[in-house]
């Protein structure tokens, strides 16, 4: 599976809330996926991934979502999450890797430092995603 380095935290705090219902459920497949497989490997990618293929805002592989702030912003998501966790792009890891990656070098308090203006943040979900992380892979897929 191939995901934009920042979605990592994004899988963390989704309620099954979206642009539009493909978007919804081709993240809930992905997730789906995760959570059945927990070796799966995953191969991080700064550019459009498995979660983007489905997002009404991916025009000819960049992201268009100015609600976001647009590729430039998300980027910058994806370099600071690679930053903080000190990963490869291209690498592959598994889920449970990340997880443990995750739960020791990113704290509620560091979101919006990594998210910037994100629309998502302030619902609260993603802060609660991460103190839920050990619960993540243990959740019914």
């Amino acid at each position: 599976m191939r995901l934009r380095v920042h979605h990592l935290l994004c899988i963390l705090g989704f309620r099954g809330l979206g642009y539009d219902e493909k978007f919804i459920k081709g993240m809930e497949v992905v997730i789906q996926r995760i959570k059945e497989n927990p070796d799966l490997e995953i191969r991080l990618i700064e550019k459009c991934d498995d979660i983007c293929s489905a997002c009404p805002f991916n025009i000819d592989g960049l992201c268009e979502n100015e609600a976001v702030g647009g590729e430039e912003a998300v980027r910058r998501k994806d370099w600071e999450v690679t930053e903080r966790l000190e990963l490869k792009e291209g690498k592959g890891y598994s889920i449970k890797e990340i997880l443990n990656l995750i739960k020791r070098k990113i704290k509620p308090a560091d979101l919006p430092a990594i998210c910037g203006d994100c629309p998502w943040l302030e619902m609260g979900y993603c802060e609660e995603g991460l103190k839920k992380i050990d619960d993540f892979l243990k959740e019914e897929g």
